[in-house]
């Protein structure tokens, strides 16, 4: 079109609110231009083409930049579209009366093609601006599924619960890692293969009924046994639901809740009720053969005799029930001390007098031996028998008959160190790190079938807690126990 009409400049007005303003053109200059539609354009709009002599008796030209205007100097104006939406195309030329007749002639039989040019850039424009807002709403919503999706990843990866995911074929599509861990595997070895192999075999049955009630659209919860790597069994409560894809059944989404810690305490309850119940029957059953005896009579050396008996397993039930109540008030935080000055030898000779019935019982032999500018310590003092005598009566339980207790107080970097050295059966290894847990007893305690309730640790170490210091063990099976206390001493 340039070659016909030989322009040296051109542009397209379009209408807008009211002016027009410039959708295409070949200088840059042309672009940002906004002409008022006054008379001399609402006349082209009406459909007549004109060509310009000199643009400077036209109003519109007379609005614009002289920047502008210099580049013009006779222009060729040729309607495309009528109102509304009207558009207009503009050739310019630097020489004056440049643009004739013919070229409004010749103007008027290529509007047409200009125009549906025209229009077609026009739905381009449109087409692409609608893509692009398209465009722009699929990648806000894929940020936002993204998101969300690495959002329930992070939920799903941090639960302290098992969280797995099967196929409709049962097999495992995900695991996260709390899962993993209850089987003692990597997520990767888990992944593919069927819940049955993690299950104990005896429990395969409730695996399968599980399964079927999910099929049918019913979701399930029951107790079972997995299968650990190193063959260790864990119980775990497993909750499960259907999926559905497409309305067809997908698999199943299943919770495992590891109860292996509270199923242990439940029978370590258990046990502790039935030992407890055990301890408080047989000084009683003796207390009580003891008093039907003095009621008999008998001479005065057997009546003394029976006090004595007497005495001792009242005294036995008296520290049993102690235990428990302490044990109690350790567990539910209850329990108060008073801090004062307090003398260790004088509190240490205190224990010693209140266990050596049961020493004298075993033929076992207590020392003690101080330091003799032992610090006065800052604490509770009959917190500390309490602790004492625990700790004595369990080195004198655990010693082989005609062996020696040694107890030894010292004085240490701020505070008073006390331990207490038995030779007796010792605590396996693996028991360690349990043995001041409550209800917990040591596996040779067990099998040696020596009486106790489990507590006695538990509370030495809560006592221990709540008087500021600490208590530490060291102990080899078959050889013997060491047990350090330590105290704050008084400033």
């Amino acid at each position: 079109m340039g070659e016909t009409f030989n322009f040296e400049h051109a542009f397209i007005l379009k209408e807008d609110k009211g002016n027009l303003v410039v959708v295409a053109s070949t200088h840059p200059a042309f672009a940002t231009t906004v002409w008022q539609t006054r008379e001399f354009l609402r006349r082209i709009m009406t459909g007549r083409s004109q060509a310009v002599f000199d643009i400077n008796h036209i109003p519109e030209w007379l609005d614009q930049l002289p920047e502008i205007r210099a580049l013009a100097t006779s222009a060729l104006y040729v309607p495309l579209r009528p109102q509304p939406n009207a558009a207009i195309l503009v050739c310019t030329h630097s020489e004056r009366s440049f643009f004739t007749s013919q070229h409004q002639t010749l103007a008027q039989r290529f509007a047409p093609l200009v125009a549906g040019a025209l229009q077609k850039a026009e739905l381009y424009t449109a087409l692409k601006a609608e893509r692009d807002t398209l465009e722009t709403r699929v990648m806000k919503r894929t940020a936002e599924l993204q998101h969300e999706r690495d959002f329930g990843l992070l939920v799903m990866e941090s639960m302290g619960e098992g969280l797995t995911i099967t196929d409709a074929e049962g097999r495992l599509e995900y695991v996260n890692p709390a899962y993993a861990r209850i089987l003692g595997r990597t997520p990767e070895e888990i992944i593919g293969h069927s819940p049955r192999e993690f299950t104990h075999p005896q429990d395969l049955e409730k695996l399968d009924t599980a399964w079927d009630l999910r099929h049918h659209g019913e979701s399930s919860t029951y107790e079972t046994r997995l299968l650990s790597k190193d063959t260790s069994e864990t119980e775990v409560i497993v909750s499960a639901v259907p999926r559905y894809q497409a309305g067809a059944f997908a698999g199943s989404i299943v919770v495992t809740t590891n109860v292996s810690e509270r199923a242990h305490l439940e029978r370590m309850k258990t046990d502790f009720i039935n030992r407890a119940s055990h301890e408080l029957r047989t000084p009683l059953a003796t207390a009580i053969l003891m008093a039907d005896l003095l009621e008999g009579g008998g001479t005065e050396a057997e009546q003394k005799q029976f006090l004595t008996v007497l005495k001792n397993e009242l005294d036995r039930q008296r520290l049993l029930l102690n235990d428990l109540l302490i044990a109690g008030r350790i567990e539910s935080g209850r329990i108060a001390f008073n801090l004062t000055p307090t003398d260790i030898p004088s509190l240490v000779e205190e224990a010693i007098a209140s266990v050596k019935p049961q020493a004298e019982a075993k033929k076992v032999l207590i020392e003690f031996q101080s330091e003799p500018a032992l610090q006065m310590a800052h604490s509770d003092r009959q917190s500390l028998v309490q602790v004492l005598l625990n700790l004595l009566s369990n080195a004198i339980k655990f010693s082989h008959p005609e062996n020696s207790v040694n107890i030894r107080a010292c004085n240490s970097e701020n505070g008073i160190l006390i331990l207490v050295e038995d030779h007796g059966i010792g605590i396996p290894t693996q028991d360690l790190p349990h043995i001041a847990s409550r209800f917990y007893r040591a596996q040779n305690a067990t099998a040696n079938e020596i009486q106790g309730t489990g507590i006695g640790l538990y509370i030495v170490n809560g006592i221990m807690k709540g008087l500021r210091g600490w208590m530490k063990i060291e102990s080899v099976e078959n050889k013997g126990t060491t047990i350090h206390v330590w105290v704050p001493a008084h400033k």
